[in-house]
């Protein structure tokens, strides 16, 4: 294990910007660094989306750079328009 990743680990911040969800988690917060890792997006709805945008912005509301990492390339326009 790299020693400059051995004190990032997963956490759960409250969320400032609305009351659903009452929180988001984090995958691995490495210093200021909150990077989420997906798998796959599995829907692009409207209410996924604004989701999204509100979990993006209560990471930056708490001080940290928010970093996605995704392993999954989605195949339709709209998906990757959003993404």
């Amino acid at each position: 294990m790299n020693s400059n990743y051995s004190n990032g680990g997963k956490i759960t911040i409250r969320n400032t910007a609305g009351q659903k969800p009452k929180t988001f988690e984090i995958d691995f917060l490495n210093g200021n660094d909150a990077v989420e890792l997906k798998w796959r997006d599995a829907t692009t709805d409207g209410d996924h989306i604004l989701k999204e945008h509100t979990r993006v912005k209560v990471i930056k509301e708490h001080g940290y750079k928010p970093i996605r990492v995704m392993f999954y390339y989605p195949q339709r326009e709209q998906a990757r328009k959003i993404q």
